[in-house]
């Protein structure tokens, strides 16, 4: 059970991430911080599974 919680809690926070807007140029420093912040976390996270689960990788890039 407590991967698919691990999963689910990443796709959630992924689509969070991924439903931000864009920061305008009148967007607080801080909102353009938390912004490139946990986009570049939600990158390292991909790129870490990516990493430890090579095989499921490759199938989801060549099945695409």
């Amino acid at each position: 059970m407590e991967p698919y919680i691990i999963i689910g809690s990443y796709w959630l926070f992924s689509a969070l991430v991924g439903g931000m807007p864009e920061p305008a140029a009148t967007s607080s420093l801080g909102y353009r911080w938390a912004f490139s912040s946990l986009h570049l976390l939600a990158g390292n996270v991909s790129t870490a599974v990516e990493t430890r689960y090579p095989i499921a990788s490759s199938e989801q890039k060549t099945s695409a």
